[in-house]
């Protein structure tokens, strides 16, 4: 189960940004390219967001698990940056599939993090 998500360095060899991803199961390193224009900026949130699904994409983890701890990942952040979760999920939304190549988020994630946010709602 999802964790945390920070920022650990830049490597100026593959020009990536790596990150630790901490699961109640496993911590690793998760490589992640800066796909980024000279003009844009991309908010670190999305970065980490996209970090998450690498991770858990390269352990295997099906499109369920993926997308729950993805919605645990996304509750962090807000907390984390004093946001709510629907303004942080269309940020996300609006910076992942833009900047991150392959990985999809408003094709694969965004619409089931979205009715988890529904069903999550109904009990509070």
């Amino acid at each position: 189960m999802f964790k945390s998500i920070e920022y650990c360095q830049y490597d100026l060899q593959t020009k990536s940004y790596i990150y630790k991803l901490v699961d109640t199961e496993f911590e690793c390193e998760v490589e992640l390219p800066w796909v980024v224009n000279s003009v844009t900026i991309v908010d670190s949130t999305a970065a980490e967001t996209a970090a998450v699904i690498v991770g858990y994409k390269r352990r295997n983890y099906s499109h369920k698990d993926i997308v729950k701890n993805l919605f645990r990942c996304i509750l962090f952040l807000c907390n984390k940056f004093n946001v709510s979760l629907e303004e942080e999920l269309n940020c996300q939304n609006d910076s992942i599939d833009k900047y991150f190549k392959g990985i999809k988020f408003s094709k694969l994630y965004y619409q089931d993090l979205k009715d988890m946010w529904d069903k999550h709602k109904a009990f509070m």
